[in-house]
């Protein structure tokens, strides 16, 4: 069984007053007088900004100011994925907090993000509320036809081929706007609650990007458990992830001396469960939640034949990670099917001919899969090559209300989807 990360989370909820000394009087009626500092205000509200503040639309400062001369930096708080003309595009149009002006960070920006990544309260490849992961994201760095990609966490910087999807995140340029304030004041210290994004832990609604970087398919209002998720017994919502994990494992691995020697350590003709929980077992493991637990029992059987968790689709699934996530499964018949019927929802499936692999086993030989077209779902050979595309169950952070969701960024379909 794979051991579970827990990761930390970031409160984004500050309020900044900066204060500029005024010049005291030279009266000497006047120099027990206390001075009266400058005050704009906090940063949420158009005042003075500290990097790591959140800023009047919601975005996270980057580079702060306590001068209303001063150019500040913000990045929403949301990532977008697609190509690097699909980037161009939505941040050209974004209206993000009410704001315009949003763009692909060049290399100055770049490096303000970096550098804040350290002030925050967590490791930047897990969910702190900023969401930056080790993968590439678009900048508007680069020589004209040949965009490149930096990596925020490292700062390795490369030129992608033509026609590849990385995450990019929009950026804006602001400054205060506030009128400062002279009358004397006595500092206070003051915390706000600050709405939060689905993929900041807030809550979601289908097609949201998930915390896990992935695309929001399933919402359940009551919520539902999945025994060996990070949510657990609370969980609401299944996110799947941006990409294929496998263009073509089989459920079980192949092993090619299986179909003529029968070898007893192959799996391809043997159920994971136990001769008495068959028929019991593969009926409940069909539902919604039961993915994870599911992809774990196959993890344990194939696993103690000496195969390799790449070797079949819920070990390739259960390896995956993304955005600092680790807690990703094979999904159930129940899940496969909810996905399919939000496939419009995800880039490159929709329409298209490709099957995917569930973890619901249907009897000692075959499995459920999916053909994301209107084929639709079916039993198959257990031995048979089919696509993974790892799922994820989560929840709201503790607290979150409905009241609570910024706006969000949508995920974008490749320009060049998969046929």
């Amino acid at each position: 069984m794979k051991t579970r990360s827990i990761l930390r989370t970031l409160v984004a909820a500050s309020l900044f007053a900066g204060l500029l000394a005024s010049c005291g009087s030279s009266d000497s009626r006047d120099r027990n007088v206390a001075e009266m500092p400058v005050n704009y205000g906090p940063c949420e509200t158009g005042g003075s900004c500290a990097v790591g503040d959140i800023s009047p639309t919601g975005g996270i400062v980057v580079s702060g100011a306590t001068d209303a001369l001063t150019d500040m930096w913000e990045v929403a708080p949301v990532n977008g994925y697609g190509t690097y003309g699909d980037a161009v595009s939505a941040v050209a149009t974004l209206e993000f907090g009410g704001e315009k002006g949003w763009q692909l960070p060049d290399d100055s920006v770049a490096g303000y993000i970096r550098a804040a990544l350290s002030n925050f309260a967590c490791a930047p490849t897990t969910d702190c509320g900023t969401e930056f992961g080790a993968e590439p994201y678009w900048t508007a760095a680069g020589q004209p036809g040949q965009p490149k990609v930096v990596s925020f966490v490292d700062g390795t910087v490369t030129i992608p081929a033509g026609g590849e999807m990385h995450f990019f995140r929009p950026v804006r340029k602001f400054r205060i706007t506030t009128t400062p304030s002279t009358t004397a004041t006595t500092a206070t210290t003051a915390t706000t609650a600050v709405a939060r994004t689905c993929a900041m832990g807030g809550m979601c609604v289908l097609g949201d990007t998930g915390p896990g970087g992935g695309i929001v398919f399933y919402a359940a209002d009551d919520g539902f458990a999945s025994l060996g998720s990070d949510c657990g017994s609370t969980c609401r919502y299944l996110e799947v992830a941006p990409t294929d994990q496998s263009a073509g494992s089989s459920w079980t691995g192949i092993q090619f001396d299986c179909m003529s020697t029968r070898n007893s350590s192959c799996m391809w003709g043997k159920s994971i469960y136990s001769m008495s929980e068959k028929a019991s077992a593969r009926v409940s493991s069909q539902a919604i939640g039961m993915g994870m637990a599911a992809s774990n029992l196959i993890y344990e059987r194939i696993s103690a034949t000496g195969l390799p968790a790449s070797a079949y689709a819920a070990g390739v699934a259960l390896e995956y990670a993304n955005n600092g996530k680790s807690d990703w499964h094979l999904p159930s018949k129940a899940e496969i099917e909810a996905l399919y019927a939000q496939r419009t929802l995800v880039p490159g499936i929709d329409g298209s001919d490709l099957t995917y692999q569930s973890s619901t086993e249907v009897d000692d030989s075959n499995v459920w899969v999916v053909t994301m077209s209107p084929r639709g779902g079916r039993a198959a050979l257990k031995r048979i090559l089919f696509r993974v595309r790892a799922v994820r169950a989560f929840a709201p952070m503790d607290g979150v209300s409905a009241t609570t969701q910024l706006p969000v960024l949508a995920t974008l379909p490749p320009s060049n989807p998969e046929e």
